[in-house]
């Protein structure tokens, strides 16, 4: 087994906020990988739970759907452009 260290200098700025980073990495997946279940999955899969997004979905729903999977590809796009792949964080 191999490990990696870490080292920052808590005292010097762009260090500590290289640290927060590290720190808050595996939050910031969660985050993420949470959008993509809860905000784009639903559009596809069961649906919303939320009253007020299924209300605006059947005001026009080929639309709504259409522009649910622009945003969708558009996350993701942005996602692996920044080379972040969801798939490894489950």
């Amino acid at each position: 087994m191999s490990k990696v260290a870490l080292h920052f200098d808590r005292a010097d700025r762009a260090d500590n906020k290289m640290f927060l980073r590290a720190i808050t990495a595996d939050d910031v997946y969660a985050a993420l990988y949470e959008i993509s279940q809860n905000v784009f999955r639903p559009a596809r899969k069961h649906g919303y739970n939320d009253h007020v997004i299924t209300a605006l979905l059947a005001k026009s729903p080929d639309e709504a759907s259409e522009l649910i999977g622009e945003l969708e590809r558009l996350f993701f796009t942005i996602l692996a452009d920044n080379n972040v792949h969801l798939e490894h964080y489950e």
